[in-house]
């Protein structure tokens, strides 16, 4: 018998869809979702209400402490579009919880944008409300890629020992986990992944107490690491691994207060 799947109420849905204007919320994406239908009492709908932990056990992203009213609520739901609410759900180590809620944040917040025009939130100009709500967006993006990776070491690797006893059975066992890794590498160090603004350009225009978490996050997820260029050894997640076991508590904490402050600017 398959298991009771908490699934989102109608009035659930439309609110998610609601809050983000009908767009989906994965980042660089904002699809319309909904449109008229040939016949003029139909709509036409491509979005979904996706779940940010699992309707039921065996999903992506499961909590098994969550009661069911919980996992029905608006709180854990994210408005997508159908292809990309699929990507989400397909891999639940690239796109964890902390990721979701963190677009979905982002959507509503660019939504909210919309809604009050360029003089909402007590920003004082479009071009500092732009580089808040793009520096936030790209930085809850990096972390999402570091969560990844620690979540990934937890559940595969955690057992190996020492960080360079990883580092050497990632290397020898490269077809079991080099090629997810190397992907979030690559994710990681692509131009999708560093800030769309350029932060010393916008520095000025941000708030000081904004500015100093990022510059601390900066210096908490930089490493240094030893390679020979040509493969034959590299030492990478050997530094990687290191620096996250040492400093991930607080890259949390800095990326919470990073959320609250952009929060507390809109508000107003």
């Amino acid at each position: 018998m398959s298991e009771k799947r908490d699934e989102f109420t109608k009035e659930t849905k439309d609110l998610l869809a609601s809050r983000v204007g009908y767009k989906c919320s994965f980042p660089n994406c904002g699809k319309d979702t909904t449109g008229p239908h040939i016949k003029p009492d139909k709509r036409v709908s491509i979005g979904e209400a996706a779940h940010i932990t699992a309707a039921a056990p065996g999903g992506a992203r499961y909590c098994v402490t969550m009661t069911s009213e919980e996992r029905k609520s608006a709180n854990n739901g994210i408005w997508m579009c159908r292809s990309h609410a699929r990507l989400v759900d397909a891999d639940e180590f690239t796109y964890p919880v902390e990721l979701l809620k963190s677009w979905k944040y982002n959507a509503e917040y660019e939504q909210s944008c919309v809604l009050n025009g360029v003089q909402g939130f007590g920003i004082k100009n479009q071009r500092c409300k732009d580089a808040i709500r793009l520096v936030n967006k790209d930085i809850q993006n990096i972390h999402g890629i570091y969560n990844y990776f620690w979540e990934y070491y937890q559940h595969n690797l955690s057992d190996y020992g020492d960080f360079i006893e990883v580092n050497n059975k990632i290397m020898e066992y490269w077809n079991l986990f080099g090629d997810k890794l190397q992907n979030a590498v690559a994710t990681l160090y692509s131009e999708n992944a560093k800030y769309h603004t350029d932060f010393s350009e916008y520095e000025l225009d941000l708030p000081e107490e904004l500015v100093d978490k990022i510059k601390q996050y900066e210096e908490l997820t930089n490493f240094v690491f030893q390679t020979d260029g040509v493969g034959l050894y590299e030492n990478y997640y050997e530094k990687l691994f290191e620096m996250l076991s040492r400093n991930f508590n607080q890259m949390v904490t800095l990326i919470n207060e990073v959320s609250s402050i952009v929060r507390e600017m809109y508000k107003r």
